[in-house]
């Protein structure tokens, strides 16, 4: 059951995300998003020779480094983060007695 959980927790963040954009568009296989103000272009990381390879780590590191700081937060910060990402209460009851 935990994979079907990483899906979950996954697509909550991406829907997040997507939530908070102003815009997005595809073009070819280049993404243009912009979100408070400020546009981001994988195009200008794919031309400093930057793949999505090379993020997994810093990727990591920021969620790690946030996780950290909710976690050190207390439970009220625990719970916010985890409703903030598409989880409720029930779900979270349900994951630990699974």
């Amino acid at each position: 059951m935990k994979n079907i959980v990483d899906v979950l927790k996954k697509f909550a963040q991406i829907k997040k995300f997507a939530n908070e954009l102003d815009w997005y568009s595809r073009q070819g296989n280049h993404v243009v998003v912009k979100r408070n103000n400020t546009k981001f272009n994988t195009t200008n990381l794919e031309k400093a020779g930057i793949t999505c390879e090379n993020l997994d780590e810093l990727v990591h590191e920021v969620a790690s480094s946030l996780a950290s700081d909710t976690n050190n937060s207390g439970l009220p910060a625990q719970l916010e983060f985890l409703v903030s990402n598409g989880w409720t209460e029930e779900n979270i009851i349900k994951y630990f007695n699974e």
